[in-house]
Parts: structure tokens; sequence; C-alpha cells
């Protein structure tokens, strides 16, 4: 039994805004969110974070359209919607929140398109992947292909679309390519030229999902995201928003590290 309302009984729901201002690579990047007072769960930091990620990738989109270069992600192109995408375990949290808060019939129709992905992901002996920390990274390059092969779509893709794209995780913010949108269909490390960041949010938000739990990785596949949160159903205490961000950042401008 999942204890997020128990949880959310116990905090204040009072907000302010919360403005954050980071250096990363000598450019401050500044973002205001409304942010819970006191002690919150960790999806409550999501608003700042991904307001922190789209700051960074905004930045990095201008640099390369400075340089001639442009971006091909468009809306009705979903080719890496059927990647095995990592998100935070936090971020894992917060779509299962997302889904239980749908209204009927779209709850259950998102629910089993979940459940048929795990079916998907079980036939294709990739159920291990629901404990990220039994894939070396040695071998996630590997994993990504084999997902990639099953060619299942994210349970929120719709028309091509993400029809959470307000709210989607950092990881999907961070994705950008110049080269043609055709080669996403087949990706290789000679036909996708991705956008490059100066940071990486997504990445720290699993290391400090990681350093929080004690485990070695801390992302989930965001397909198996409501497996994982059923099988991980004790959260993280409380704790307030500001300090939560702050150790992403820390992790951020400390260096990336790629998966």
């Amino acid at each position: 039994m999942r204890r997020r309302g128990q949880i959310e009984d116990a905090l204040r729901e009072d907000t302010e805004p919360l403005t954050v201002r980071a250096s990363i690579r000598g450019k401050v990047v500044q973002v205001t969110a409304d942010t819970p007072i006191g002690p919150t769960r960790t999806v409550r930091s999501l608003p700042v974070l991904h307001q922190l990620t789209d700051a960074v990738v905004s930045r990095a989109v201008g640099r390369t359209q400075g340089r001639g270069a442009r971006i091909s992600c468009k809306s009705g192109c979903g080719a890496c919607c059927r990647q095995l995408v990592p998100i935070s375990e936090t971020e894992a949290r917060a779509l299962a929140d997302l889904v239980d808060d749908m209204p009927e019939p779209r709850r259950s129709m998102v629910r089993r398109r979940f459940a048929e992905l795990c079916t998907r992901v079980e036939e294709g002996g990739l159920s291990r992947l629901i404990d990220s920390d039994t894939v070396a990274d040695d071998e996630c390059e590997a994993v990504a292909l084999a997902w990639f092969a099953l060619g299942v779509p994210c349970p929120f893709l719709e028309e091509e679309s993400c029809s959470i794209h307000a709210v989607r995780p950092s990881v999907c913010r961070e994705y950008l390519v110049t080269s043609d949108a055709e080669q996403c269909a087949r990706p290789t490390p000679e036909t996708i030229e991705h956008v490059s960041l100066d940071a990486e949010i997504s990445d720290a938000m699993d290391r400090r999902d990681a350093r929080e739990a004690g485990r070695r990785n801390g992302w989930v596949p965001l397909g198996l995201a409501l497996e994982w949160v059923e099988r991980n159903a004790e959260e993280p205490p409380p704790r307030p928003a500001l300090e939560l961000v702050k150790e992403v950042l820390d992790l951020a401008v400390g260096g990336k590290r790629r998966r």
C-alpha cells in the first residue's frame, strides 16, 4: 500500500515562491516556482528542478541555433519515446501520482498500457530492469538497444506526441537532436547528433536518489515506473524542498556522469 496520502496529511500545504540561482559553466540560471513551506515529499521539488532543466536546455538550444544548426525534434515524432527512458526514482513516484489522479476511464487505459509494456519487457527478457542496480555501467548500451528493439511506445505517447508534455521528466526535456529525425528510428552513435548541455539535471537527480536510498543506481525505466513504485512504496522521509534542490544542483555543477 502506498503511503502518499499519509505523508501529505502530515505536511503543511502552505507554499511560497522559491527562487533558485545557480552558476553553471560560468552562466547564472535563475528560476522561481511555488514550493511547500517546511519538510515535503521529494516529488514536490520537481517544479523547480524541471524549470532548471528547461533553462539549461534553452541555453543549449540558443547556442546550437546560433551556429546555424536546427533542432529536429517536434510534435508528431515519437521515435525517442520507444527508447529506454531512465527517469529518477522521484519522477517515477510523481508519474504514479499523476496516473492515480487521472479521471476514469483514462486512468484505467493508461494503467493498461503500463501493464502491457511490462508484459513485453518480461517476454523480452528485460524484467530485471525493475531494479536498475542489476545493470552494470558497461552493459547499459546493450540493454538500451534490447529495449528499443521491442518497439514498445511510452504509455503516455498518443498520436506520436507526449500526452503529459508539461510535466514530462527531465531526461525527456534534455533529449534533443540536430540530426535527421528519420535517423531516430534506427539510432547509432554515428547517425544521431545530440544537443550538448552544460549540465544534466536528470543525471544529478538520479544520483541524488541513489544516494538517498543507498543504491548504486537511482534511475527507473519510465515504462516500469508504476511497477517500481508498487515494489518501493516506502518513500524517503520529508525534507525541505530547498535542501533537495541544492543537493541536485551540487551534483549537476560538479560534473555529469553519462549512463
